[in-house]
């Protein structure tokens, strides 16, 4: 018996709430003022979508790296297929100047797979790093407090419910259902007060954290970038210039003119 009195009190309370929300919609209901939390609210959701976001840039940041890095060990391997046949068909014929080339095209080659592997290890650890942890962790208790917000929109359905129906007893001049009507309200409007002091407190709270969010995860993810991109700067570091810029020329031009293809 319980069981079916709170699955029809149930069914009540949903009828209820949709019928206000339908007459409100179709401007046949007055919604009560409530401007200031509506605008906590919108900067609420507003956090827990940059959250949301800046967890998924991290993530494709980590794929783009990935993409980067397998980039260069594409790179350098086309271009030793692309100018290892000039060396290796014209090896007796260019003489030192082939053999530097040679030279050049493994650490060119060498120094693209090195960016790879640093790319994919720094990846691989970005996705079980503190900042992902942390954002993966914000994002589930942000989720939970989701539901407290949505059911609050509920107990505000309920209290301009009541205000409507209150409203409708007092122009029908029915004393017994206004002093029913009148305890309602204030059992909704107590029930709706009580429900958004509790979650503008905790809206507060974020509002305070939001400063200094993540800032230690965010140190260790920068000094995971530095590395990377120090490394990348190492590796693309350009040859020691020629100390003799006519004997290069002419070297470059030897080449050249003792291509198999001239």
């Amino acid at each position: 018996m319980d069981t079916s009195q709170g699955i029809l009190e149930s069914f009540r309370t949903s009828k209820r709430r949709l019928i206000q929300q339908v007459l409100s919609k179709m401007g046949q209901a007055d919604v009560s003022e409530d401007h200031e939390y509506q605008l906590l609210r919108d900067r609420h959701l507003d956090f827990v979508h940059d959250v949301e976001t800046l967890l998924v840039n991290m993530k494709s940041f980590a794929a783009n790296l990935v993409a980067m890095g397998h980039g260069c060990g594409a790179v350098g391997n086309s271009v030793s297929s692309v100018r290892s046949s000039v060396v290796g068909e014209g090896n007796n014929r260019t003489g030192s100047s082939s053999l530097v080339t040679a030279g050049d095209l493994g650490a060119l080659s060498a120094s693209m797979a090195k960016i790879d592997a640093k790319a994919r290890d720094i990846a691989g650890c970005l996705l079980s790093t503190p900042i992902i942890v942390a954002l993966g962790k914000l994002l589930e208790e942000l989720h939970d407090f989701k539901k407290e917000l949505d059911a609050r929109e509920k107990l505000k359905l309920d209290y301009d419910s009541a205000r409507r129906k209150l409203q409708k007893a007092r122009e029908q001049q029915q004393a017994q259902d206004i002093l029913r009507r009148d305890a309602k309200l204030k059992h909704a409007a107590s029930v709706l007060a009580s429900a958004t002091d509790v979650i503008m407190k905790r809206m507060a709270q974020y509002e305070r954290r939001r400063p200094s969010l993540f800032q230690t995860e965010l140190e260790d993810f920068r000094r995971m970038q530095m590395t990377f991109f120090s490394t990348c700067a190492e590796s693309f570091g350009a040859p020691p210039a020629s100390n003799n810029f006519k004997t290069d020329e002419i070297s470059q031009a030897e080449v050249v003119t003792r291509s198999p293809w001239a």
